[in-house]
């Protein structure tokens, strides 16, 4: 059982001790022997018929929500298995609808053997033209696969020219700043000097 499934178990269980606990109060509260008791008690009688009053509103409003959680209950599962019906329903008009086009179809074609033999050509001219463009389609999917592969080549080789480049750059920036660090130790050792 699911954990819905659970909760509303729960739920219908609690509300079904709520009914029998209020019953159980209204005929406590309802029993005569303690409203002759109370009689004489003005506070006491008052008290008697407030709870067996608050025992009687608690029975009818559980009894109430109980009543309703089985009519809920019943009207839900009257809606899905409408709802199913239904579903079932046009599926069957939909299959009855095809087989009848089908049906119409076949009187159709069946109606003598050049129209049959005009089929058989119509389908195999169509048969030629997609046979056709089948072959165009490969065709242009191959150039278009070399032509990727040409440019995957250009890409690498254009990455190892950057490459190159790059690390040329970067040796020319090496002896230029060893130059510069030369200069600059020279020009420190002469400001010292002086």
């Amino acid at each position: 059982m699911t954990r819905y499934g659970l909760s509303l178990l729960f739920t219908r269980l609690n509300e079904m001790m709520i009914l029998l606990d209020a019953l159980r109060e209204v005929r406590k509260y309802s029993d005569a022997d303690l409203v002759k008791q109370s009689v004489g008690n003005v506070q006491g009688e008052f008290n008697t018929h407030m709870r067996l009053f608050r025992a009687q509103r608690n029975l009818y409003i559980s009894g109430a929500a109980l009543f309703l959680w089985f009519a809920i209950q019943r009207v839900a599962s009257m809606i899905s298995r409408e709802a199913m019906l239904i579903a079932s329903a046009e599926a069957a008009v939909r299959q009855a609808r095809n087989a009848s086009e089908a049906v119409m179809k076949a009187e159709q074609i069946g109606d003598s053997q050049h129209d049959k033999d005009d089929v058989v050509a119509t389908l195999k001219e169509e048969v030629k033209k997609l046979n056709k463009e089948l072959d165009r389609v490969k065709a242009s999917e191959t150039a278009i696969r070399e032509q990727a592969e040409g440019v995957n080549k250009e890409y690498d080789r254009l990455m190892k020219e950057f490459e190159t480049l790059q690390n040329t750059l970067e040796e020319s920036g090496k002896k230029a700043n060893f130059l510069k660090n030369i200069i600059f130790r020279k020009s420190v050792v002469d400001y010292r000097c002086n």
